[in-house]
């Protein structure tokens, strides 16, 4: 599946577009048939942008995210953002990037500090993980810009229980929407 997946039939008659940022390591098959009825159902066109596959540098991953936002906000789209996991920090650094063009965020159980977890041992070969936690970094330097405003763009989805990669005390946002998740 092509790393860009329009849901769209008809893309004049749709006015809000999802942009779905999956997770590192993720195949956007899965995305692609969770989300192929949204347009029918709830109006929106799904760009699943599958960033970590397709890029290798956290600079040009944010790039391709903020150029998507910008394609499809020229003509007064509507432009929301959903990431999951380590696409989920990468939406909200795009967010950062774009705050006046983007409606809402939702971040799906996606790291957004190192916190007090700063053990984030990587293989040196393994560059999408080297982007990841650049991300991270990046998210955790730039969160002090958003606004009370902005932040309740936000909503986070987290963990019951945290993982070895992702504590539940690196998901959520002060001042943002927060949810637990059932597992």
């Amino acid at each position: 599946m092509n790393s860009l997946h329009n849901t769209s039939n008809s893309p004049d008659r749709v006015k809000h577009s999802v942009i779905l940022i999956p997770a590192l390591k993720t195949n956007s098959a899965i995305f692609g048939f969770i989300t192929k009825n949204w347009h029918n159902k709830y109006g929106l066109s799904v760009h699943i942008l599958n960033v970590w596959n397709t890029e290798k540098d956290f600079p040009l991953m944010l790039e391709k995210v903020v150029n998507k936002i910008d394609e499809l906000s020229i003509n007064g789209g509507t432009v929301s953002l959903l990431g999951a996991s380590g696409g989920g920090n990468m939406a909200i650094n795009a967010f950062i990037q774009r705050k006046g063009k983007v409606n809402k965020v939702i971040n799906v159980c996606g790291r957004m500090r190192v916190g007090k977890h700063t053990d984030l041992d990587i293989s040196p070969s393994d560059k999408q993980l080297k982007a990841y936690i650049e991300s991270i970094r990046f998210l955790e330097s730039n969160i002090a810009s958003l606004s009370s405003d902005d932040k309740k763009k936000i909503m986070t989805i987290r963990p019951r229980f945290g993982q070895e990669f992702v504590p539940v005390d690196t998901v959520t946002i002060d001042g943002g929407g927060c949810v637990k998740s059932f597992v």
